[in-house]
Order: C-alpha cells, then sequence, then structure tokens
C-alpha cells in the first residue's frame, strides 16, 4: 500500500503546485478545499479496495504461501493476476490454512502450487480491468435510469407544490437585506379607510369573518361537521362527505388557506403594511397550490364549478374601487363554495360513475 500512497501523495502535490500558479485572484479557497477533498475521496476509496482485495480468500492463502516459502509478503499486483483465480469458500480457505500452520509438511505431500511472481499474467489482469469497467459503466446507468424515473415521478405526483416556491421570495429578500412587495399591477390594498371610519369594528370583523367559511368547507371535505341522520340519513350529501374524507389532503389544503387568509388579512387591516406583503406571497402561494392539488386529485372541473370560481376572480380582481372588503369576503365565499362543488365534481366522475 506505500507506494501507491506515496504515488498519489506526489500526485496530490503536482496538482497542488499547479494550483498555485500566480493567476488573479478568481481562484479562490473554495476549489482549493474542493481539490482536497476529491483527493481524499479518491484516496479513501484506493484504500478500501486495496482491503477488499487483500480480504478475498483466494489471495491471502497465496500470500501466506509466498510468505512460507520466501520469507516476506510480495506486493498486491503479483498476485492478482494469477492463474489461479477460481474463487474458493472462507471454509476450504480457512481449513488450507490451518493444515499449513499445524503441519509443516513438504512441498510434496501439501500438493499445494505455490503462487510466485513468475505466475503473473498481464492478459488475466487486463480481463479483469475490463469486467470490472464494464460491471461500473451498467452500475452507473442503473444508477442514472433510476434517478431519472424517480425525478420524473415525484414532479408528476408533486408538481401541485411548485406554487409554493412564493413563501421563500420573503426569506430571499430578507436575507439580501431587502423587503418583499407585491408587483403594481396586483399590488395589497390598504384598509385604513375602515380603520379610520366609524364602523370599522364592525367592518373588520365581517371582512375577517368571512374566512369561516374555508373552515366549514374544509371540515364538510374531512366529514368533520356531524349532519343529522333525521335530516339528511344515508342521503347523498353524507356519502359524498365520507367520501372526500378518503383523501384528507383535500380538506387540509382548504383549511390550510383559510388559516393563512386569516392571518394576511388581519394583518393587513389591523398591523404593518410590509409584513402584509411578505404575508401575500404564503397566501398566493398556498392559494395556488391548493387549486392544482384539487386539479391533480379531481381532474377537470364542471361548468358549474367555473361558472362559481369565474364570479369569485371577477371580484377578487376587485373592479369597484373602495369597496375591496365586500368584493373580497365575496371572493371568500365563493371560493370556498368552488372547492366543495369541484369535490362533488370528482365524486360523481370516480364514485357515481363507477356504480353505473
Amino acid at each position: 500500500i506505500r507506494p501507491r500512497a506515496s504515488g498519489i501523495c506526489r500526485l496530490y502535490t503536482i496538482l497542488m503546485t499547479m494550483t498555485h500558479h500566480p493567476k488573479p485572484s478568481t481562484t479562490s479557497s473554495r476549489s482549493k478545499i474542493a481539490l482536497v477533498l476529491f483527493f481524499i475521496t479518491v484516496s479513501l476509496l484506493h484504500f478500501k479496495c486495496v482491503l477488499a482485495l487483500q480480504s478475498s480468500p483466494t489471495i491471502s492463502l497465496g500470500r501466506l504461501q509466498h510468505k512460507t516459502t520466501h520469507g516476506r509478503i510480495p506486493p498486491l499486483s503479483a498476485e492478482f493476476g494469477s492463474s489461479r483465480t477460481t474463487t474458493t469458500t472462507t471454509k476450504t480457505t480457512t481449513h488450507s490454512l490451518q493444515k499449513i500452520s499445524t503441519k509443516p509438511t513438504s512441498p510434496r505431500k501439501q500438493n499445494i502450487k505455490t503462487i510466485t511472481p513468475s505466475s503473473f499474467r498481464p492478459s488475466s489482469l487486463r480481463r479483469q480491468t475490463k469486467r470490472n469497467a464494464r460491471k461500473g459503466l451498467k452500475y452507473i446507468q442503473s444508477l442514472l435510469t433510476a434517478s431519472f424515473f424517480g425525478a420524473s415521478e415525484a414532479i408528476r405526483q408533486s408538481f401541485w407544490l411548485f406554487p409554493m416556491t412564493l413563501a421563500v421570495v420573503p426569506l430571499y429578500c430578507i436575507m439580501l437585506g431587502t423587503r418583499a412587495t407585491m408587483p403594481a399591477w396586483w399590488p395589497v390594498e390598504t384598509l385604513d379607510h375602515l380603520v379610520n371610519s366609524p364602523y370599522a369594528v364592525a367592518a373588520i370583523s365581517g371582512f375577517l369573518l368571512s374566512n369561516v367559511f374555508y373552515f366549514l368547507s374544509g371540515l364538510f371535505m374531512l366529514d368533520l361537521i356531524p349532519l343529522n341522520k333525521r335530516t339528511f340519513g344515508e342521503s347523498r350529501i353524507r356519502k359524498f362527505s365520507s367520501h372526500l374524507a378518503s383523501d384528507p389532503l383535500l380538506g387540509v389544503c382548504v383549511l390550510t388557506a383559510g388559516a393563512v387568509s386569516t392571518a394576511y388579512h388581519s394583518v393587513q387591516a389591523l398591523g404593518s403594511y410590509a409584513v402584509a406583503q411578505e404575508l401575500s406571497f404564503i397566501d398566493h402561494g398556498v392559494a395556488l397550490s391548493s387549486g392544482l392539488y384539487f386539479l391533480q386529485r379531481l381532474g377537470l372541473p364542471s361548468w358549474k364549478t367555473l361558472a362559481i370560481g369565474g364570479a369569485g376572480l371577477v371580484s377578487l380582481a376587485n373592479p369597484v374601487g373602495g369597496s375591496y372588503a365586500g368584493l373580497h369576503s365575496l371572493w371568500h365565499f365563493l371560493s370556498a363554495s368552488a372547492t366543495v362543488s369541484w369535490g362533488f365534481d370528482g365524486y360523481k366522475r370516480n364514485y357515481l360513475g363507477d356504480l353505473e
């Protein structure tokens, strides 16, 4: 191992001297650290391969035979290409070693061919090297193929989470020393006119309480709203609620959207405007991700659901100035209703369609 280790050290010294040429300061310490880590990894892999070769039964037996005959252990390269490359079991190797150590008879009675450096064949080493290279290429190919199909499957199953990257924008801006702001074509409305009005308590309370429709829809989709058996019995509504509860993430998405919306609008009405803009990114990310998850699990919505959602988007765009609180409260109601209607579309398509 020492000649090989010294060769690696010499190669490392040469490459390190090459990186110290008087060039501009673009060669930072990161490249040097990466180079050191690379050679450490290569050295460890080399040492592991040497230990694996030394621990194989055939080579261990040959080394012991050569030591008993010549009084020293030969280098590993003289044994790797031996003509006797057939593998033996650990039990046979141990038994042979015990025979050599306990019964030092003549070489004729031992009937074991001594492995010497003269029996080295370069052709067998080349064949073994090619065989190992083919195995390594097949392993790398299988690893890349599995990684590709695994990544494509993960993207196909989790594409609905991509809009949640909007929640990273405020953190990124804080790291840069700035504050995140919504674009000029989609600003965060201020509610100073409500706060300064004589009916501020009633207006702000009604605006914030409009998020209750999200919680009602989410609890219904989780089958957590107790329905009166005398009124509903085993009607379609009870079956619909229990069917949606089989995919609890649908209801969880609606509940999460309601919780984030409540926090965002509370800060918008009563807190800092800069913090409200940052919470707006999270609110939009949760809403878009929830919509994509509904699309993945329930398919395309019906015309009725599209009509409800379209009316909600019109109210969200706030076409009438000065009526943000009222129109946005209407958006909360229509969007929560659209989630239930969309769930019923999937229920009819996946459950009632199978029954028919």
